[in-house]
């Protein structure tokens, strides 16, 4: 793990960002297949946004989320919960990952199944967020695209190549 860790740290961006998407849908793609065989497609969720157009989807899924989401579960969770460890001398990066994965995943529950999933792909952003802050890069700016090129894979399953 340390390895990899170190791989991502010194990782050109444009293999890093490919490397983190990956990750995040192999591990979604897995559990979905493998806790929830019933329902693989995540047409369910599309439900929550019953009337809109797929253009309003788009700027809500692709642009909104990701912007919204990053400014408060990666940037400022994980600089308010850093800032606190640090004040009782726990500076280990994984308490700040964690509160920001489980807050992540309780806003999107919506069933047991999506948070499961949310709070896994949380703890990606988030742990992604501290190594592109370590790196010296606009973690903010990395996290939400990397978030709204996730979040494009199902918007285009639903609405571009179906």
């Amino acid at each position: 793990m340390k390895t990899f860790y170190i791989f991502l740290l010194k990782s050109n961006i444009l293999v890093f960002i490919p490397i983190v998407l990956l990750i995040l849908v192999v591990l979604n793609l897995t559990l979905m297949s493998l806790l929830f065989p019933e329902s693989t497609d995540g047409a369910e969720n599309m439900m929550l946004f019953d009337g809109a157009t797929p253009l309003d989807i788009f700027f809500l899924a692709i642009i909104i989320a990701p912007l919204f989401e990053t400014t408060i579960f990666q940037m400022v969770v994980i600089f308010i919960s850093k800032s606190i460890f640090q004040a009782v001398k726990l500076q280990h990066y994984i308490y700040p990952v964690i509160i920001s994965a489980f807050l992540f995943g309780i806003v999107h529950f919506f069933d047991l199944k999506y948070f499961i999933i949310a709070t896994l792909s949380g703890f990606i952003y988030a742990f992604a967020y501290i190594i592109v802050q370590k790196r010296k890069e606009n973690a903010f700016f990395i996290i939400a695209l990397l978030h709204a090129l996730y979040n494009l894979i199902p918007y285009s399953q639903e609405f571009i190549f179906k």
